[in-house]
């Protein structure tokens, strides 16, 4: 008998895990560049609305194929359960190495 962990998440846990990934540490990085670049602070703060309404539909569809494949593998079993493995490969090579990269440039500077 195999005991399977339980799936107790709820909604404030969920989505306290999605907002975590979305903003990431970028934002305390760009802060201060949208800031310079706005001028006024209501600017820097509509332009970070503005960008948090840009990426709600790809919030909501992601939600989605997570609901429809519950599966592990995020991205990478999107793709693949669309019908290509190949490009399902080089999505995760391509994010692996830019991931790589960017943590060599941080490590350098």
């Amino acid at each position: 008998m195999t005991l399977l962990p339980k799936r107790q998440l709820n909604l404030t846990q969920t989505s306290s895990i999605i907002i975590g990934q979305v903003i990431g540490s970028g934002i305390f990085i760009n802060i201060p560049i949208v800031a310079a670049i706005a001028g006024n602070s209501w600017i820097a703060v509509f332009i970070w609305f503005l960008g948090g309404l840009v990426w709600l539909p790809q919030i909501f569809i992601l939600a989605e194929m997570g609901t429809a494949y519950p599966d592990q593998g995020g991205p990478y079993h999107f793709i693949h359960k669309a019908g290509s493995p190949f490009l399902a490969f080089i999505y995760t090579w391509t994010a692996f190495q830019l991931a790589i990269l960017l943590l060599l440039q941080l490590l350098g500077y």
